[in-house]
């Protein structure tokens, strides 16, 4: 019923021009197919596009490897094109709901892993058993793999399973008399103290983002709490994490408002705001960023005692494409998983690579941040409920989450009376 219904809403949707694929399927009508298989198809004139959307194409660094990537896969299967767009993380599942509900998925899908367990149980991911039999993936991949199966097959490959770190700006804490804040209240202070003559102390998302989401995970689980107790229940009017909440709404005076990620990120690196707490690959704006700023960027574990992580994405196809089409998409995923590749990708975009032992010495001496990264990972803390039936539901989850958060941004209403609320609803719309 639940996908009939998605699918009678994308039909309507469509059909009064408002949707939010922007004319996809005209595109999609007008893509040269594939004439029966990958061989034969080597005899066709026309050329496999491969529909691929993503919200890291204009991303630094990542771009950069993607870019390459397509560029390599080109040139090796030039049968074959990908063709990358960009869609903004905060419409991104929204897009691809609608274009699944629709019948038109793209041909290669980078999924958000917090969206994962939904996506895949409402049966829009064809299975990657098959193709990954074909290939040492099994053997040389983070054990994070083991969280892209559903009931016995998996459906993605992961592509970065992370922690974060504190980015700060070592001149400002320097001048301002500061040592690298390594607890949530030398943080509070720290934010405190340098936020003046219009600069922030610290940069958090503060409009509604999916990253809110991210946001309070981060200090929840960091601060040794967690959405559920020891017997699968909501917690969250317990005072321990009514008092790690009550942190937060503190940062909150100390951060821009109305910011995006995408937002603080640029304000920190324009030396706007002194601190943050963010992914590996946030590292790599460092690189286009003013040299001035740039030089006093560091990085240091989360002022935490737990550290706390998550599956950022994955790839996958699509059940509905075609067989000949699931080949040449997979392709593509076999090659972004090549030794060649996986290395190219820690050393464009900062971020430790999903395959095992592939990074050499003389990456890390040239890279010293990435073992930062990588040690961060091994003992990270999974920021996502250890529930299915909530992650099967994880937008309705984390959009209630992120409407307390933002009660908690912009009212007065106190940390308890909202996280009351919030475990009422939760109960009441996605019990764990």
């Amino acid at each position: 019923m639940k996908r009939l219904l998605i699918a009678l809403i994308a039909v309507f949707v469509v059909l009064t021009g408002c949707g939010s694929n922007n004319g996809s399927n005209n595109q999609t009508e007008n893509k040269p197919q594939a004439s029966n298989t990958p061989a034969e198809s080597k005899q066709s004139t026309e050329q496999i596009v491969l529909d691929f959307p993503t919200y890291q194409a204009n991303e630094p660094g990542f771009k950069d490897w993607w870019e390459g990537l397509i560029e390599d896969y080109g040139n090796k299967y030039p049968e074959a094109r990908v063709e990358m767009t960009y869609v903004p993380n905060s419409n991104f599942i929204n897009t691809l709901m609608t274009r699944f509900a629709a019948n038109d998925a793209p041909d290669i899908i980078m999924l958000p892993s917090n969206n994962f367990i939904q996506i895949a149980s409402d049966g829009w991911l064809a299975p990657l058993d098959t193709f990954m039999a074909q290939t040492d993936i099994p053997d040389t991949w983070s054990s994070l793999q083991s969280q892209m199966q559903l009931e016995g097959s998996t459906y993605g490959l992961v592509l970065l399973g992370h922690s974060v770190s504190l980015y700060y700006n070592e001149k400002m804490l320097k001048d301002a008399g500061l040592d690298v804040p390594s607890t949530p209240q030398q943080l509070i202070d720290a934010a405190k103290a340098l936020t003046k003559d219009g600069v922030f102390g610290f940069g958090m998302t503060t409009t509604t983002n999916p990253n809110v989401y991210n946001d309070a995970a981060y200090w929840l689980i960091g601060q040794g709490q967690h959405w559920l107790d020891e017997n699968g229940n909501y917690k969250l009017t317990q005072p321990e994490v009514v008092q790690a909440f009550d942190t937060v709404r503190q940062l909150y005076n100390y951060s821009p408002e109305g910011l995006s990620p995408e937002q603080y990120r640029q304000m920190f690196f324009d030396g706007k705001v002194a601190m943050i707490i963010d992914g590996p690959w946030v590292y790599a704006m460092k690189e286009t960023a003013n040299p001035e700023i740039a030089e006093h960027v560091q990085v240091a574990p989360p002022p935490f005692k737990v550290y706390p992580g998550r599956l950022a994405n994955n790839l996958s196809l699509p059940e509905s494409i075609p067989p000949e089409k699931k080949e040449w998409a997979w392709k593509f995923i076999e090659l972004a998983a090549s030794p060649e590749w996986q290395r190219k990708y820690a050393e464009l975009t900062q971020n430790p690579p999903a395959m095992k032992d592939v990074l050499t010495p003389d990456i890390y001496d040239k890279y010293p941040q990435l073992k930062v990264f990588s040690d961060l990972s091994k003992d990270a803390v999974n920021i996502m409920p250890p529930s299915e039936n909530i992650m099967k539901n994880y937008n309705e989850f984390s959009n209630l989450i992120q409407d307390a958060m933002m009660r908690m941004m912009t009212t007065k209403d106190s940390t308890e009376a909202i996280l009351t609320d919030l475990q009422n609803q939760l109960n009441a719309k996605v019990a764990p």
